[in-house]
């Protein structure tokens, strides 16, 4: 059922909200994230075991436990290579699009600091907060349901 409430990113989504995508390296916990699906998916995936090859990325090192990173430019032309199956939910090109008509069930992705602070995921991105902080971050979904008026 929560899986049904998230909103639909699409490339399209992220390619209007974030500036120079190709600066920034996702975890693969914020690319399941992002796109709803399962870290161990995308690491079977990788390998093309899923019956599909995930997004391109980036292996840090040679060994067995080296860091995997996304780069956003990639996944945005990934996600590109399969096409758009319209539902009924609603695509929002922006935050203010989002707070001004989302209906309850609709949701955002924002990021969330360590120290409590947290801001739209486009904008972080946008001012190199999401890169600086890339320890101390993580992404959430916020429902309009809960944005007071």
């Amino acid at each position: 059922m929560i899986e049904e409430l998230k909103a639909n990113i699409t490339s399209s989504l992220i390619k209007n909200n974030a500036i120079r995508p190709e600066l920034h390296w996702l975890k693969p916990s914020e690319v399941a994230k992002l796109l709803s699906l399962d870290e161990k998916w995308l690491a079977a995936a990788r390998e093309g075991r899923k019956g599909v090859y995930g997004p391109p990325f980036i292996k840090i090192g040679s060994g067995k436990t080296s860091p995997i990173r996304y780069p956003l430019d990639k996944l945005i032309e990934w996600m590109n290579t399969f096409p758009l199956n319209p539902t009924g939910s609603r695509h929002f090109l922006s935050y203010c699009d989002f707070n001004k008509s989302a209906g309850p069930s609709d949701l955002w992705p924002f990021v969330l600091y360590e120290n409590g602070t947290f801001d739209d995921i486009f904008e972080s991105i946008n001012s190199g907060k999401f890169s600086s902080q890339s320890n101390t971050r993580q992404l959430i979904w916020l429902a309009k349901s809960s944005i007071p008026n």
